[in-house]
């Protein structure tokens, strides 16, 4: 009895879906093109099942440079790293302080002569 029962306890734990995310891929081929990604399971948006993904990948371009992109996608979206990628440029700059103050404004005089007449 205890040998059906074990049978059973291990039939049901291989049968169990496996809900990790396999172990890192990794590949790469002939032309000199790498990636590696690995991910764990979350909870997505609407109550659906998602990942959260760590990989990288890259890759040789013109002139033999090697591009390298490092990237993490989860619920905040994809978000690539690379020194070749552009880098976002602020939305929010220093508001520069104004003074209040006008007497230490210089003023303009017109000299003597000027604005009159045209002669």
């Amino acid at each position: 009895m205890k040998l059906v029962l074990l049978a059973v306890v291990v039939a049901v734990a291989a049968a169990a879906p496996d809900r990790s995310y396999e172990a890192p891929k990794v590949f790469e081929t002939e032309n000199g093109i790498y990636a590696s990604e690995s991910g764990r399971p979350v909870e997505g948006y609407g109550g659906e099942e998602s990942y959260d993904v760590n990989g990288e990948f890259s890759y040789t371009g013109p002139y033999g440079v090697v591009y390298k992109v490092v990237y993490v996608a989860d619920a905040n979206g994809f978000q690539p790293q690379g020194d070749h990628l552009p880098t976002p440029v602020p939305t929010e700059y220093p508001t520069p302080e104004v003074s209040d103050d006008d007497d230490d404004e210089e003023r303009y005089e017109v000299p003597a002569g000027y604005g009159s007449s045209y002669n």
